[in-house]
């Protein structure tokens, strides 16, 4: 998965770090983990965690998918997961 230089805030909203690491550690998964199951490495699960980058529309739907959640609600739209 590529990586996507941002702002914080341009695509997912100012929520989407916080989102990303709470879901990942509701679900009491590692960066590791999360990593291996999105198909990316772990420091691009820092640098989504700390909103150096953000993720593309593919790594999106493969968080939403490893973090049982919907795009919407990594992307800041909704409140429900």
């Amino acid at each position: 998965l590529q990586m996507v230089a941002a702002q914080p805030g341009q695509i997912l909203g100012d929520d989407h770090i916080n989102r990303i690491k709470e879901l990942r550690k509701d679900r009491s998964l590692t960066q590791v983990e999360l990593a291996q199951l999105v198909g990316c490495s772990q420091p691009m699960i820092v640098l989504w965690e700390s909103g150096k980058c953000e993720p593309t529309a593919t790594a999106i739907l493969k968080l939403s998918e490893a973090l049982e959640c919907s795009t919407d609600y990594l992307l800041g739209k909704t409140d429900i997961y």
